[in-house]
């Protein structure tokens, strides 16, 4: 009688422990904490911003927020690389299956790219000069947005549709590619990708958007740089050094943001090619938990940067009383200086 063949890939015997899950959640819950004081002081303490700027805003970090926790509960979807499938730990495995989650994450991440470009777009027309070739009519940019969203998102999910297949085409594609793998048919919250190619598509859709949103980003921002540039005898030098501080402070937090977010398809790529004999389960949890994390870093950095939110949380929750003289000034300040006391 003959032996059956042993599965060649480590991760289909041995697939990530659901010890993920308890990370994701407490990552999550300090996120929760974290951005729900950042929505505030947008809110409650942008004096000098317009409404519109505080609603993409708030709506960047809303989310970012959402779509992270989302991740965390319904999915932690990490790769069994170099075999063909995606694995999800969580409570919902039963209820939600992986593809069906990834589209609902795909949704929630294009209002969060939305919000972003919003916030770009809002942030430069308030610069932009009124006789300047940049200055596009409102119905440009309302225009962009909406064509853009309503083409990409489709195109992404629809990609991602030839990613999934029949129960009866991924057993006779298991048995025909990887003998003694078919017990990975009976892991809850696993996708196994018939078409990987499709796959490969959707990644590098995403890696592109990623990219040629994070260089449109940097290209306007030198831009408003620019325009700034050329108003300075038109504006107080008060409210130039404000406008180009947002301006560097608004870009460092979407490089922040951008570098978490691109670990999970930075990692599924990688994957790909290590051994099949290579235990990755680590590696991969550490991936997510960066992942799920994305919204922290860059909302504390906004924290930090912003001088109003800043002291805001030195005060109100830190408690901690911050001083009345600007740091960069070596020395007490003048009576004809109380003008420029810490904003």
């Amino acid at each position: 009688m003959l032996s059956q063949e042993k599965c060649a890939y480590f991760l289909v015997s041995n697939p990530p422990e659901h010890s993920v899950i308890p990370y994701s959640i407490l990552i999550t819950l300090l996120s929760t904490i974290v951005n729900f004081i950042g929505c505030y002081v947008i809110i409650r303490k942008s004096k000098k911003e317009t409404n519109l700027f505080r609603f993409t805003l708030f709506g960047n970090l809303f989310t970012l927020w959402l779509s992270q926790g989302y991740w965390a509960i319904s999915m932690n979807t990490m790769p069994l690389f170099p075999f063909p499938a995606l694995y999800s730990s969580n409570f919902l495995n039963n209820l939600v299956s992986t593809y069906t989650a990834f589209r609902v994450w795909l949704i929630l991440l294009s209002f969060f790219v939305l919000f972003l470009i919003g916030q770009l777009i809002v942030r430069h027309r308030m610069v932009v000069r009124p006789e300047s070739f940049f200055n596009f009519p409102s119905w440009f940019y309302i225009g962009f947005l909406t064509i853009g969203w309503l083409t990409l998102l489709p195109f992404l999910l629809t990609v991602w549709k030839y990613c999934d297949s029949t129960d009866l085409e991924k057993v006779q594609y298991i048995e025909e590619n990887f003998p003694g793998c078919e017990a990975v048919t009976d892991l809850q919250g696993v996708l196994i990708i018939t078409n990987v190619h499709a796959l490969y598509i959707l990644l590098g859709l995403m890696v592109v958007t990623g990219v040629g949103a994070l260089g449109v980003y940097f290209i306007s921002s030198g831009l408003m740089l620019f325009e700034l540039s050329k108003q300075t005898r038109k504006m107080s030098k008060t409210n130039f050094n404000h406008q180009r501080k947002i301006v560097v402070d608004t870009t460092i937090q979407i490089v922040i943001k951008s570098i978490f977010i691109s670990t999970w398809p930075f990692w599924i790529v990688i994957s790909y090619f290590v051994s099949p004999q290579m235990d990755t389960r680590i590696i991969s949890t550490l991936i997510n938990s960066l992942f799920v994390c994305a919204p922290i870093p860059g909302t504390i950095s906004m924290l930090i940067l912003n001088s109003s939110y800043r002291r805001f949380v030195t005060e109100n929750i830190l408690r901690r009383k911050t001083s009345a003289v600007i740091p960069s000034r070596y020395a007490l300040p003048l009576p004809a200086d109380s003008k420029y006391q810490f904003h």
